[in-house]
């Protein structure tokens, strides 16, 4: 949804979540963005091309009235709590309920987040594999190069991205409690 930027809010201490505040359009609405991750942080002040949350809001205030893309997420995490919110990033995909056998279809949208892809389906079905290890330490998830070439293979592909717009089909499969879904010939 389209937003207007309003300001910012950079923490008193260190390690302090940084918050940014949007008026969504047509509602009126404020909606908040909280960055706490330092790795995140700077990737996403890199992606922007700005070198701190100052030049970001600069830039938001030119987008006048275009406007920012706003985000609403809703997930649960791995310990079970639910986290609902905003974020200036497209949430990615949720998987579908693994309820149907044989996912046939034309893939509309592929979705790499480099730790998972999610294939969306043109009935709107989607299919999310992972290929990272979790250090639950460090609460930080690290890529695979193994696990994603096997993934790779088994879609018979060399970049996840040539499977948009076109026909697969996919076996749900099982491993104890849980389903997953593999590439079938």
């Amino acid at each position: 949804m389209k937003a207007t930027y309003l300001f910012t809010n950079e923490p008193e201490e260190k390690g302090g979540a940084i918050r940014m505040y949007f008026s969504l359009e047509g509602s009126g609405d404020v909606a908040e963005v909280s960055f706490k991750n330092e790795d995140y942080i700077n990737s996403f002040l890199k992606e922007n091309k700005v070198k701190n949350f100052d030049e970001l809001g600069s830039k938001y205030e030119k987008a006048g009235d275009n406007g920012v893309e706003v985000y609403k997420y809703s997930y649960t995490k791995r310990d079970g709590e639910k986290a609902e919110g905003y974020s200036l990033k497209k949430p990615f995909p949720q998987a579908s309920e693994p309820t149907i056998s044989i996912v046939d279809g034309t893939i509309k949208e592929v979705n790499d987040n480099g730790i998972k892809v999610a294939f969306i389906f043109d009935d709107g079905f989607t299919i999310v594999r992972s290929y990272y290890v979790y250090d639950k330490e460090n609460k930080k998830a690290y890529p695979l190069k193994a696990k994603k070439d096997k993934l790779l293979d088994l879609c018979g592909v060399k970049d996840f991205q040539e499977m948009e717009g076109k026909p697969a089909k996919f076996l749900r499969q099982k491993a104890g409690k849980n389903f997953y879904y593999d590439p079938a010939d």
